[in-house]
């Protein structure tokens, strides 16, 4: 007679689970959240809602909750594990080289970095100048989203099955989204940077960085938490089975 199994032991890795999966949430929430607390903050308290860019908004009363948000990311994606980089896993190719830890590591400094080398503040209509401390802030800032979106292309899309779920499938699709998003978002940004200086001056109006920095985090958020399976998650096998 066999000895009964003791479901206890499934605990720590269900445990384990949960906290991934809220961790995951966690940090789409926060992108998510970001652009919106700062529009309505910074109305409220300052009577201005929109700045040039969301960077900006270190200079305005807003400058805690952007410094905040920042930190909070960098710590989540600091402890956020996931897998561990396996040559031998099927799907892998060129690009995938980096690890879950290594490239949440990597996203957190960088999201360090955008927040304790503020740019610099630049009134309507007026041109930013550029130093070393601006430098190294978009920098860091894109060094973030392009972590980010490798994440969602190259990482997110990974899986241990053979033949992915229906849900993880839409899953898939829904990270390749957000990682061109991003990718196109930093793109038109560089595109914006390079234009003549009386067109750049015209589009300002528009505010099209925050615009653009503004869905390149939407699509950020939005992708953590499809991997937190905030929504397409996976049918547990019980249910499927009832």
């Amino acid at each position: 007679m066999s000895d009964p199994i003791d479901n206890s032991m499934n605990k720590p890795a269900d445990s384990l689970l949960i906290e991934y999966m809220t961790m995951r949430k966690m940090i789409g929430w926060l992108g998510l959240s970001l652009p919106f607390i700062l529009i309505i903050g910074s109305l409220l308290v300052d009577g201005q809602a929109m700045h040039r860019s969301i960077s900006q908004y270190y200079h305005s009363s807003m400058q805690n909750i952007f410094v905040g948000v920042l930190f909070a990311q960098a710590v989540f994606l600091f402890a956020y594990r996931g897998y561990k980089f396996n040559p031998d896993k099927p799907g892998h190719n060129f690009f995938i080289r980096l690890s879950d830890n290594a490239a949440g590591n990597i996203a957190a400094t960088a999201a360090l970095g955008t927040a304790l080398f503020p740019t610099t503040q630049c009134a309507p209509g007026q041109t930013c100048t550029t130093t070393v401390t601006s430098a190294i802030h978009w920098g860091s800032a894109t060094l973030f989203f392009l972590t980010l979106a490798y994440i969602c292309l190259c990482l997110f899309v990974q899986s241990g099955e053979i033949v992915p779920s229906i849900q993880k499938k839409k899953r898939n699709r829904t990270y390749k989204i957000c990682g061109t998003i991003m990718l196109l978002a930093m793109a038109l940004m560089g595109v914006k940077a390079a234009l003549p200086v009386d067109i750049q001056t015209t589009l300002e109006a528009y505010h099209p960085i925050f615009w653009l920095e503004t869905a390149a985090i939407l699509a950020f958020g939005f992708s953590w938490l499809v991997k937190g399976e905030w929504i397409f998650a996976d049918i547990p096998q019980r249910e499927k089975e009832s």
